[in-house]
């Protein structure tokens, strides 16, 4: 069914801008009933100037042993070409292609409260953001539709259109492509929704593992008879390149033309991401199932594995240190945000000591995520309060109970915030602060 309109306001001014079950859960919420505030919010110039033990790479601040401002920095206003795209969209389920949860030049409004709330005929997965346009995708049984929306009011832009069984999200350079869990990777021009080309990729069983759009390239993991990567050409959908693996249940990390794959017992690949040749791999100790999405910050990768545990390594796979999280860090310059069982810590890089920790009611449940100008922190309890903190004490600014438990987020049911705004979707419904 139609996405139901907005409830009534003015529009707002133009702003600046797994371990994944196998059983595809697409059932996993009932519906919610919200009320509706439309408000609008403003930002104004937060210019970046970076503290003692740190340096100025494009608009975020690094520690001074983060390497060379090369092609492994994502600098957001002067990064390489395949890093996240420059301006605040969120592409997948990390924010970006780097999976880091950081949107720098964000901030959210405080106190936290929904600016608009849009209900669907079905259960929203994490939503996709780009050029102030909101992509959802609304599974239901036997199939799922995508829709178009404004971010500030909820106008819905086009849609919905049915794009076969259920669909996961990821944008690139005017293009939105939906992978269905039966291995159709599909493009639609992202300002009418009208089909650009489709295909049928082969070999394998699972297409759990959400899409990761860049530079012209699409990627996806998928599993079933060990695993693969694939690579595709987004302007016309052709194959460039497959890689075999052992199957992972994350999706990629693309950066600095290397996509680095993790896969089951802490095994870690690092393939070029224009031929996908193997550039190396970490072995991992054990055999069986795991493996996570990878997270990409400064000179280092963050890798999970809900076995194994965490390794962060450099860009040549040298390991660097340990960590434990159960879900996608973010990142603010020199810091690492984690969320594990229910608290989260901030870890200085660096020196790999906490700096602050927050446990809130005890349910926390998502990955965290930066509105670095903001200076803000998010995460949300499974009993349905979401937390507003501040990055660099841990204090609590605000809260907001959106009035129903709010589902353990697996990674392809992610959160996300772009162009200033928190999208958390919540069963038949999605939510906009």
């Amino acid at each position: 069914m139609p996405p139901r309109a907005p409830t009534a306001g003015s529009r707002c001014p133009t702003e600046r801008r797994l371990f994944y079950n196998r059983l595809v859960q697409s059932w996993w919420l009932v519906g919610v009933g919200l009320v509706a505030s439309l408000g609008c919010s403003s930002k104004t110039a937060n210019p970046l100037t970076c503290g003692a033990g740190t340096r100025r790479v494009g608009n975020e601040c690094l520690p001074l042993d983060a390497g060379p401002a090369d092609a492994h920095v994502d600098a957001r206003a002067d990064a390489p070409p395949d890093a996240a795209p420059i301006g605040s969209s969120s592409t997948t389920i990390g924010l970006g292609p780097l999976q880091d949860g950081l949107q720098p030049l964000d901030t959210v409004r405080s106190p936290l409260a929904p600016v608009w709330t849009q209900s669907f005929g079905g259960n929203v997965t994490y939503p996709v953001v780009a050029n102030e346009v909101v992509y959802v995708s609304v599974a239901m049984p036997g199939a799922s539709s995508v829709s178009a929306l404004d971010i500030h009011n909820g106008t819905t832009r086009w849609g919905p259109i049915s794009v076969g069984p259920r669909a996961l999200l990821t944008y690139d350079d005017g293009r939105l492509f939906t992978l269905t869990n039966d291995g159709r990777l599909s493009a639609y021009d992202a300002a009418t929704g009208l089909l650009v080309w489709s295909v049928q990729l082969q070999d394998q069983t699972f297409f759990n593992a959400p899409p990761v759009a860049v530079a012209g390239r699409v990627y996806v993991a998928a599993q079933g008879s060990g695993g693969t990567v694939y690579a595709l050409d987004g302007s016309n959908g052709n194959l460039l390149w497959t890689y075999p693996d052992e199957g992972s249940d994350g999706t990629v990390a693309v950066a600095g033309g290397v996509v680095y794959v993790g896969e089951p017992c802490s095994r870690f690949l690092a393939l070029n991401a224009t031929t996908g040749t193997r550039l190396w791999d970490r072995g991992g100790n054990c055999t069986g199932g795991g493996g996570a999405t990878a997270s990409v910050h400064g000179a280092r990768i963050w890798a999970r594995d809900p076995t194994e545990g965490g390794v962060i390594v450099d860009h040549g796979g040298t390991a660097l240190g340990t960590f434990t999280a159960d879900a996608l860090p973010a990142f603010l310059g020199g810091t690492v945000f984690y969320r594990n069982g229910s608290t989260v810590t901030a870890v200085d890089i660096a020196s790999a000591t906490r700096r602050w920790s927050f446990t809130g009611d005890g349910f926390l449940t998502t990955a965290p995520l930066v509105a670095g100008a903001g200076g803000q922190i998010f995460v949300a309890s499974r009993m349905g309060t979401v937390y507003e903190l501040d990055a660099a004490t841990g204090a609590q600014r605000s809260t907001y109970d959106v009035g129903t438990q709010i589902p353990y987020f697996m990674e392809n049911m992610s959160w996300s915030l772009a162009d200033d705004h928190l999208l958390l979707p919540l069963g038949s419904q999605l939510v906009v602060f």
